[in-house]
């Protein structure tokens, strides 16, 4: 059974597929999503809300959030905790 995290606006990531967070903030990490968005490959969950999180795949993925990531890694330990 998967274990999902709410990223916002009712949609969900499986917490077994993420391999990290990161705050959308430097320069490198925006130009990073500006790409994957331009190869189609951007996985926007943010519903046009501003982004505030960038959550990497196993797959090599990316999922942008509007979700704080402390928030998003509080969220995954307490759904892992049984929560």
């Amino acid at each position: 059974m998967y274990q999902m995290v709410h990223v916002g606006h009712e949609n969900q990531v499986s917490i077994q597929r993420i391999v990290g967070i990161k705050k959308y903030k430097s320069t490198a990490i925006r130009k990073l999503v500006a790409e994957e968005k331009q190869k189609g490959t951007l996985i926007d969950m943010t519903e046009g809300k501003r982004t505030f999180s960038v959550i990497y795949l196993d797959n090599g993925q990316i999922v942008t959030s509007s979700i704080n990531p402390q928030t998003l890694a509080e969220r995954i330990k307490k759904e892992q905790q049984g929560g």
